[in-house]
């Protein structure tokens, strides 16, 4: 990994979110490097824009792919993700009044560039504060979590951060593999997404309260769902993609502190 970072203003974005989907960028990189090679990350600004750029050197994008890689559920990968990490950067970018763009051929690597607007005037107090230290945020104690996210780099953030807060995380993939998991008593709660390979997350939550009604269940998915939609019934809390850890966070202290 390289780095030339210039020395930029802040920017009308949230921290949390731009890491979120900077994550992403790296691990699409990661697995576009089959044999290995580098990722260069760079920052720059010019007049009231700032710009974020991730390249690598892999194996790159025909025209075709290149065209619709930021459509909702398209991706490339096999029985491996949503297509919805890029599309979820793509409208949270936008509305941040900024832009994200693709440059890329086959066999000569793929560059993204994210454009966004300088911050013009003080920041919020709610996002000066917003570290997303644990101490800050209204959490739980201790909590045996079981996590069911087919999107890698969600889950890998999901299940380092509540690790972080002292929390017992096993993550599962696929449907059977949550299955194979979970028992009566096991589990605090359930964290689960919707579109899950091999059997809905609602369907999901509904096997697991069945076993322990005791249980916990946390919907996280980027459909957005109205309140008396019938898959939300079997839940207890609901945040939407894209999401940052203050807002997991927020709600599981909220779910299990009732």
């Amino acid at each position: 990994v390289r780095t030339e970072l210039g020395n930029v203003p802040k920017v009308a974005a949230d921290p949390s979110g731009l890491h979120d989907i900077l994550l992403n960028l790296i691990f699409n990189a990661v697995d576009a490097m089959h044999q290995g090679g580098a990722i260069t990350i760079r920052t720059s600004y010019q007049g009231e824009e700032a710009e974020l750029s991730c390249s690598d050197t892999g194996t790159g994008m025909d025209e075709a792919t290149r065209n619709r890689v930021f459509e909702p559920f398209f991706t490339t990968k096999v029985d491996v993700g949503t297509g919805l990490g890029l599309a979820t950067a793509y409208g949270t970018i936008q509305r941040w009044g900024g832009r994200i763009e693709v440059e890329s051929a086959l066999g000569e690597g793929t560059t993204f560039r994210i454009n966004l607007p300088l911050w013009q005037g003080a920041i919020p107090e709610e996002e000066a504060t917003t570290a997303i230290e644990p101490a800050e945020i209204e959490s739980a104690e201790p909590a045996r979590i079981l996590l069911v996210e087919d999107e890698p780099m969600i889950s890998l953030m999901i299940e380092k951060a509540l690790r972080s807060d002292g929390h017992e995380v096993v993550a599962a993939s696929r449907g059977a593999e949550a299955l194979e998991h979970f028992a009566p008593d096991a589990f605090d709660i359930v964290i689960i997404d919707l579109g899950i390979p091999g059997r809905p997350g609602d369907e999901l939550a509904r096997h697991f309260k069945a076993e322990d009604p005791k249980v916990a269940a946390l919907l996280i998915t980027g459909w957005n769902l109205k309140e008396d939609d019938p898959r939300r019934q079997p839940f207890d809390g609901y945040v939407r993609k894209p999401f940052n850890m203050t807002q997991i966070r927020r709600v599981i202290g909220q779910i299990l502190n009732i």
